[in-house]
């Protein structure tokens, strides 16, 4: 069954470029629109901005933070989600109200060149570390760290990715990132009923503990609570996907991303409260 993994990674790198048309404009390229000049649709930007922010080092995080601090520990990252919410009143207050059509406008118009550029260097290195990071975890799934399999991995999906990108820009991404949420549904969907079918979604291994503000679970809430309202400011991608359709359009999908994208981190960390409820103990 080894060949099994490689083999749907070929089919997904199929479908990506078959999804990707080559993008023939600067509008379509930078600005999401189709091939015959349509802004991208409700259902295409609430997919797309859900995928970007819980692929692929979220979904690990999450069950990583479930496995470790149990059900606070997942609420604790799924707060994070909330800055969809503040992230539409930033959108609508720069876009809408304020008329800019990009941060980096915005930034000029108060801080200069200087400021635009400080800022663009900021989230240069940002794109940088979450592109790498998300790779990676894909690659842990075909070797280890360092591995033969785990290098090839890593640079196979880091040329899948850049190639669909370079051929449709960020049309291209909408229309990927809806394939992949889709996917990721289906899958989900799969390990809570097959973790539900073998009897561990009990009491016990969901066990919900009082709040208790020296525990690192309710610590990690009460940081994220206080960073979701400035955090989507210097997230490129979810602001960048509020420049893209008309306002209701935009503030809609800012408010289903939040729920959705809620919920998938939730049910994702509880795969992980489950996996350490019912871990087995092999210390000496």
């Amino acid at each position: 069954m080894s060949y099994v993994l490689p083999l749907v990674v070929a089919l997904l790198a199929a479908i990506s470029f078959a999804l990707s048309p080559r993008a023939k404009t600067n509008e379509s390229f930078f600005g999401g629109l189709s091939p015959s000049g349509k802004s991208p649709t409700l259902f295409t930007l609430v997919l797309s901005q859900v995928t970007t922010w819980i692929f692929a080092r979220s979904l690990l995080n999450a069950a990583i933070l479930g496995y470790y601090y149990g059900v606070w520990g997942t609420l604790a990252y799924a707060a994070y989600y909330l800055s969809f919410l503040t992230g539409a009143a930033i959108i609508d207050s720069l876009r809408f109200k304020h008329g800019f059509n990009s941060v980096q406008q915005f930034l000029f118009a108060r801080f200069g060149t200087v400021g635009t550029s400080c800022f663009n260097f900021v989230i240069g290195l940002r794109l940088i570390s979450e592109v790498f990071a998300n790779i990676l975890v894909i690659g842990i799934l075909f070797g280890a760290a360092g591995s033969g399999s785990y290098t090839i991995a890593v640079l196979a999906f880091a040329l899948i990715a850049l190639g669909y990108s370079m051929m449709g820009g960020l049309h291209a991404s909408l229309r990927t990132d809806v394939m992949q949420m889709v996917l990721f549904i289906g899958v989900l969907l799969v390990l809570l009923l097959n973790t539900a079918s073998q009897g561990l979604f009990t009491i016990e291994s969901l066990g919900f503990v009082a709040f208790d503000i020296s525990e690192p679970g309710p610590i990690l809430l009460i940081v994220a609570l206080l960073q979701v309202w400035s955090y989507p400011m210097h997230d490129p991608v979810m602001m960048d996907r509020g420049f893209l359709a008309d306002r209701n359009t935009t503030r809609r999908s800012f408010l289903q991303a939040a729920w959705i994208s809620i919920i998938c981190i939730i049910a994702f960390g509880i795969l992980g409260v489950v996996a350490g409820a019912n871990a087995i103990d092999v210390s000496p």
